[in-house]
């Protein structure tokens, strides 16, 4: 007596016929893939991280909202506008800056800010949007910025504070950013 198995698996079974698709499928499938890769190879070899260090400074504007609640000075909605400079090997960014801030502010002018951002490189056009989060200390912020950029780098490092006008005061008029960081290009991150 034959086994069901034997039975399923020959050529005249409706099941065989299904078992031999599928192996043959997953057999085109692989070949593909593999045919696929060595075409992939380039675009990978070209993906790079660049190292960049540059400043910005920001002129800031009204704030949508402000309010006190329990000793802290709530901040939403500040339009932040400037002009950055970042460059690295092969790569230079410059341009205008686009912010909108928010932040929560002791007296003694320390807290938390955050903020969206858009830079916009004048050679180019390449925009690059993202946020920025950080610490403010003695009103001079250290924050991290994270940018998906229009040709799909990403823009990433520290925006630290140097200098502001006037002294001590959160916000301020203007401030002046050191940057450093990275641009990754596509295929990296």
């Amino acid at each position: 007596m034959p086994r069901i198995t034997s039975q399923l698996g020959s050529r005249g079974s409706l099941a065989g016929q299904r078992l031999r698709a599928v192996r043959r499928a997953g057999l085109l499938a692989a070949v593909l893939a593999l045919a696929v890769l060595p075409s992939a190879a380039p675009a990978l070899a070209q993906a790079r991280r660049t190292t960049l260090t540059g400043t910005d400074q920001r002129f800031f504007g009204v704030p949508a909202r402000v309010w006190f609640a329990d000793g802290l000075t709530q901040v939403r909605g500040l339009p932040q506008t400037g002009t950055f400079a970042f460059s690295g090997a092969g790569v230079t960014l410059a341009g205008s800056e686009n912010d909108v801030g928010n932040g929560t502010i002791d007296a003694n002018n320390n807290g938390h800010v955050w903020a969206t951002v858009t830079y916009t490189d004048a050679a180019t056009g390449l925009i690059c949007t993202g946020s920025l989060q950080g610490e403010l200390t003695n009103a001079l912020a250290t924050n991290a910025l994270v940018a998906r950029c229009s040709n799909g780098a990403l823009l990433k490092g520290t925006l630290r504070d140097t200098e502001t006008f006037p002294a001590g005061v959160a916000p301020p008029i203007w401030v002046k950013s050191d940057f450093t960081g990275e641009l990754l290009s596509p295929g990296e991150n």
